[in-house]
């Protein structure tokens, strides 16, 4: 049996798993993650598409399984975390699909640095020797729907991207600039991760900010990702502003008061 496997910086508190709400990332907006949800939403939706995931934090297993309840006549499966029952059941995030489950892991391994990730044969044998006591691990069943993300890796995460140019600003906003073959819409990522696209600009760019507001489904709204263009314009130097002035169509250009270089400046 494959893995993915998925390791990063610090070790992970049960109660990451089982509180609601429960972060230390609050209002912090260079992480990605901070509403204290992501986890309990990617273990319902792994465990309802049946998807096996074991987690270490560093040596030592946190055991997450499910029990079926009998609730007003209907069967419930309830998350437990090492045997202990919590009030989440499978269908919590009815929306959510696995690849969002993977992108919640890797947002809160990133979030908490050193991550990695890698496809490995076995979790249970040779490899949890190979355990690091101030590491945390995840392994989760590589399966259809989690191959399918990492063949498809380029069209969730920036990590195998080119860097075209690095754009800073006066508040130590780090913006990585990434060029495509041909353009489209302008594909926005934070940290790494992607977290919309902007259909109102057709650009050869796309752009991954070190912090960025997102909703908790980690999404940046398009106010925000209009706030982020005006930046974007505002601290990029002249030369990359002509590059970016060609593209800008007249309605969106009047809109964000971008009009001519004179403007973007």
């Amino acid at each position: 049996m494959k893995y993915l496997k998925v390791t990063n910086s610090g070790l992970i508190d049960t109660n990451d798993l089982f509180l609601i709400g429960g972060t230390t990332k609050k209002d912090d907006h260079s992480k990605i993650g901070m509403f204290g949800s992501g986890w309990k939403y990617a273990l319902a939706c792994l465990f309802r598409n049946n998807i096996g995931i074991s987690i270490y934090s560093g040596t030592e297993k946190i055991d997450v399984s499910i029990k079926t309840i009998d609730y007003r006549g209907s069967e419930r499966d309830i998350i437990c975390i090492n045997g202990k029952e919590t009030s989440m059941t499978t269908e919590m995030g009815p929306t959510w699909e696995p690849w969002m489950a993977v992108r919640e892991i890797f947002s809160n391994a990133i979030d908490e640095g050193n991550f990695t990730y890698q496809v490995v044969e076995d979790d249970n044998t040779n490899l949890i020797e190979d355990l690091i006591e101030d590491q945390s691990t995840i392994f989760i069943e590589y399966v259809e729907p989690i191959q399918k993300v990492i063949r498809n890796i380029d069209d969730y995460y920036d990590f195998n991207r080119e860097l075209y140019t690095t754009i800073t600003t006066v508040d130590d906003l780090i913006i990585k600039v990434y060029k495509k073959s041909k353009p489209d819409y302008a594909v926005f990522y934070k940290q790494g991760i992607r977290c919309n696209s902007l259909r109102e600009w057709t650009t050869y760019f796309d752009f991954s900010f070190s912090y960025l507001l997102l909703s908790e489904d980690r999404i940046a709204s398009y106010s925000t990702m209009e706030n982020a263009t005006k930046v974007i314009f505002r601290y990029a130097d002249k030369d990359f502003q002509k590059e970016l002035l060609k593209e800008l169509t007249p309605d969106f250009g009047v809109y964000l008061n971008l009009t001519s270089k004179k403007d973007a400046i």
